[in-house]
């Protein structure tokens, strides 16, 4: 009797234990297979950095709107096409452009200042993935090109050479405008010209060569300055596109 019921209470121990295991699920290990792991540098990309080849050293670039150019960066497993996104910065480091672009030369989108220096880097994207930022090149842009200064005695068609300068060098635009007028004052006024509107308020903007000692008066006043002008170009209405016609 004594035999039988030890047998008993070890089978009902032995059941017990069975119905916890049973009635406990067991949590699943925790899984990374959706989500890419940070490496050291914060990339998610298992992928190398890519190789600036330029502009870099502090090269100068050729104008305001350089290329920049980089080698493509390699898979750790495998040979794929990668994204890239490039980050040009300010030499403080602030901001200036990042782009993502599928290919490994980005033709900046914007005009960069005159003889200033710039910094910039690049990554693999892929699939929302990141790779390691490549190290860092710093460019200057060019210095602003030297004007060819017309005078008093140059001719009209140095004068037409100098204004297509001065346009191109204020990036104002392929038609008269208030603010391209603006924009192109100071250069003006840096050679004893100005610019007038029309005689009749039609806001005609004309490029004047007022006489030595006269103070014309500002742009864009609808009453022309009350001063004799040795000669004058009609550049053009506002809103139409720009022309040469000496008066």
């Amino acid at each position: 009797m004594v035999k039988t019921a030890t047998i008993y209470i070890a089978v009902c121990a032995l059941a017990a234990s069975l119905a916890c295991a049973v009635s406990t699920p067991l949590t699943p290990a925790p899984t990374t297979r959706d989500v890419p792991a940070s490496a050291a540098d914060g990339s998610t990309l298992k992928a190398s950095a890519p190789r600036l080849i330029s502009p870099i050293n502090n090269d100068v670039v050729p104008n305001e709107q350089p290329t920049l150019i980089i080698t493509g960066a390699t898979g750790d497993f495998a040979s794929r096409p990668f994204f890239y996104e490039f980050q040009l910065t300010n030499d403080a480091g602030d901001l200036v452009r990042g782009d993502t672009i599928d290919g490994l030369q980005w033709a900046l989108p914007l005009t960069l200042a005159f003889d200033s220096p710039y910094k910039w880097r690049a990554r693999a994207v892929l699939q929302g993935a990141t790779g390691p930022w490549s190290s860092t090149g710093r460019f200057f842009t060019p210095r602003p090109p030297q004007l060819s200064k017309p005078s008093r005695t140059s001719s009209f068609e140095e004068w037409r050479k100098w204004f297509e300068e001065v346009r191109n060098l204020r990036g104002v635009g392929p038609t008269v405008s208030v603010g391209a007028l603006a924009a192109t004052r100071a250069d003006l006024l840096a050679v004893e010209a100005d610019w007038q509107n029309g005689w009749r308020g039609d806001y005609r903007a004309r490029m004047f060569l007022p006489v030595p000692g006269c103070n014309p008066t500002a742009a864009n006043n609808p009453s022309p300055p009350s001063c004799a002008f040795e000669r004058t170009v009609d550049v053009g209405n506002i809103g139409e596109t720009w022309k040469w016609i000496p008066r």
